[in-house]
């Protein structure tokens, strides 16, 4: 799985995620190597841009619910965006679109993000 990690330029305790590929039980592990521990200090929230994300599994969903419990340990959350009709759906039927901040593009996402206090 191809994954780029940058800071944001807006919000400054975030950090902007664009994961390529499947998230299954090799992605999410992957995934989860990465960034928890990246997680906590200077890092408080995420952007993750799933627009490159062609599947995702029950350990993706899981993972995802990892991180967000994460980052809220630390004061902060996350928001997916760009999500696939495909992807949109999965997290849609598992009810967890409202708690994933589920929006359509990086702006609503850094809003959501700034509308919970996070950054």
């Amino acid at each position: 799985m191809r994954l780029v990690c940058e800071r944001d330029e807006e919000l400054k305790e975030a950090l902007r995620v664009q994961p390529e590929g499947m998230i299954h039980a090799e992605g999410a592990s992957h995934l989860w190597d990465v960034l928890s521990g990246r997680l906590g200090g200077e890092t408080k929230a995420l952007l993750l841009d799933l627009k490159e994300v062609t599947f995702l599994s029950s350990a993706g969903i899981g993972m995802l619910v990892r991180l967000l419990s994460r980052v809220q340990q630390a004061g902060g959350s996350l928001a997916i965006y760009h999500c696939s009709s495909r992807v949109t759906q999965i997290v849609q039927v598992v009810g967890l679109a409202g708690i994933l901040n589920m929006c359509s593009d990086e702006a609503e996402a850094r809003e959501r993000l700034r509308g919970l206090g996070v950054c």
